[in-house]
């Protein structure tokens, strides 16, 4: 025979079996039965992951938590700063993955704190430095080389030649140093241009270029 017990609770049960036979004859015997405690709950573990540092003028990064719990479920994640010169833009503090905005040179600290079924919880912090702009290299920018023209022949093609290895060339500027007159430029605000009415004797042309962050080489 066989019976299914509900409803019991901690402790130790003794449930007895008899039977009797078609003479009246009667055998018993026992089961103890010991319902013991649930498990202690595991709680939930957080990781936020690795440190690591950014360079400005990059301001802003993406934090990817991690969060499991072995006998149960996620309830929730947040995402909490901890510390920083500056107070931060948490785009998504309550999902495992977020971008981190508006971050200022210094040391910031985030938590990422998860929340089991069972209602414990776990932390983790990352820690993120934001490294200052490092100083604005100057362009370079060579003219070309020196170059002889013989009348009637009274222009000429310049072609500067610029670079700059941190950002990009925003202004170039012809003029001219000295010469026995004062010839005419087709463009003095670009990289090429043309020199005309050029009479006899020597000239010398400057070229001056300016970076994206206003530094000049001439």
């Amino acid at each position: 025979q066989e019976i299914t017990l509900n409803d019991l609770i901690q402790g130790a049960y003794v449930f007895t079996f008899t039977v009797i036979d078609n003479d009246g004859d009667t055998d018993s015997d026992q089961v103890t039965i010991n319902v013991l405690p649930p498990p202690p709950n595991e709680p939930p573990i957080a990781n936020a992951g690795s440190s690591f540092s950014i360079t400005l003028p990059e301001n802003s990064v993406n934090l990817q938590g991690i969060a499991t719990d072995s006998d149960g479920t996620i309830v929730s994640t947040i995402w909490q700063q901890a510390n920083g010169p500056s107070v931060a833009n948490i785009a998504s503090p309550n999902q495992e993955s977020t971008n981190i905005n508006d971050l200022v040179e210094g040391v910031y600290t985030f938590s990422f704190t998860v929340t089991d079924d069972d209602g414990d919880s776990h932390t983790d912090n990352v820690q993120v430095t934001v490294l200052p702009e490092p100083p604005n290299e100057v362009p370079t920018v060579d003219a070309g080389n020196d170059r002889n023209i013989t009348l009637p022949t009274n222009s000429i093609s310049l072609t500067a030649v610029a670079s700059d290895n941190d950002g990009s060339i925003s202004d170039y500027l012809w003029l001219i140093n000295s010469g026995p007159n004062s010839p005419v430029f087709s463009n003095v605000n670009a990289a090429s241009t043309n020199v005309n009415n050029l009479v006899e004797g020597v000239y010398q042309f400057t070229i001056t270029v300016t970076d994206n962050d206003g530094a000049t080489a001439s």
